[in-house]
């Protein structure tokens, strides 16, 4: 199960908007921080999805488009874009765990 972000704050995901991860729609590559590697922003909704997408930055992807050279590859450019930051980074441990 991932949140449903279309329904749920970013910054604190509410368990009670839970979906099936198999079925949602994803958007990566966001400007969005997340706290643990790559940050994908999950949705029931397609159209939700690429509204985070097109304001964010970032393309939309199914479940089963999503592998591990994908998820590296997402991680790298999130660790990067941290780096590339003035102030220091936050942690945020909302999203551990899930």
């Amino acid at each position: 199960y991932v949140h449903d972000m279309g329904k749920s704050q970013w910054e604190h995901p509410d368990d009670a908007h839970l979906i099936d991860a198999t079925s949602a729609y994803y958007v990566i590559g966001t400007s969005l921080k997340g706290a643990m590697g790559a940050s994908l922003a999950s949705f029931s909704d397609e159209a939700a999805a690429n509204k985070l997408a097109a304001e964010h930055g970032g393309r939309v992807l199914r479940f089963e488009q999503i592998d591990q050279a994908l998820l590296q590859e997402a991680a790298s450019m999130q660790h990067g874009a941290m780096h590339d930051e003035h102030a220091p980074a936050q942690h945020d441990n909302a999203h551990a765990g899930h």
